[in-house]
């Protein structure tokens, strides 16, 4: 923003030219829309400080700005190509959590020990690993409990054997550094367990 505006008078910017600043910016819709929102933050900041008297950015959304972005598929015979290569017990546990149940990343780091409601065979999400603490989860669908019947025997086992001894309730579920070298997680790297539970995603 500062080369493109670091020498104009604030209240002199009008919304037109931040619209058409932005469409000539090359980069995704999402970057172009979080880009105008810092815009929009740093002049209400201004306002709040009397140091402009208008928002060009406030009451108007920008259109025809299409996002590049392609999802990637990754197929359950390529995640277990992946997790066979894994030999951390912590990557091993973060990226089968999130293949099997289709979790966030940053709700899976947020998991506590409490969160894994062992008898009904459910997880609890209710928040997110955002900014180094906890935050709200992305989207009010998030704040629920998630079926994982297929996630359950074969990712926390090694947590069965931890949890009375060296982890608490509040303790997070990822934590620490180990090789896999239990049995339950070399059944996982085989691909034989980790397939019979990953085939329903196919």
């Amino acid at each position: 923003m500062i080369p493109a505006w670091g020498n104009a008078i604030a209240d002199d910017i009008t919304r037109k030219d931040v619209r058409d600043w932005l469409k000539a910016l090359d980069y995704s819709g999402p970057t172009i829309g979080k880009i105008k929102g810092i815009m929009h933050a740093v002049y209400e900041y201004g306002m709040f400080e009397e140091l402009c008297s208008s928002n060009p950015c406030k009451d108007w959304r920008l259109k025809g700005v299409k996002s590049v972005y392609k999802a990637i598929i990754v197929t359950p015979q390529q995640t277990l190509t992946i997790l066979k290569s894994m030999t951390d017990l912590l990557h091993f546990t973060l990226v089968f959590t999130v293949a099997a149940t289709a979790l966030r990343a940053s709700e899976v780091m947020s998991l506590r020990w409490s969160d894994i409601l062992w008898n009904e065979n459910r997880i609890r999400v209710n928040k997110r690993w955002r900014k180094g603490r906890d935050g709200k989860p992305k989207t009010a669908a998030s704040d629920s409990t998630l079926h994982s019947e297929r996630c359950l025997p074969c990712t926390f086992a090694f947590g069965e054997k931890r949890a009375p001894t060296q982890v608490t309730a509040t303790s997070f579920f990822l934590q620490g550094r180990r090789t896999v070298q239990s049995q339950s997680a070399r059944r996982c790297s085989t691909g034989a367990t980790c397939g019979k539970l990953l085939s329903p995603l196919a």
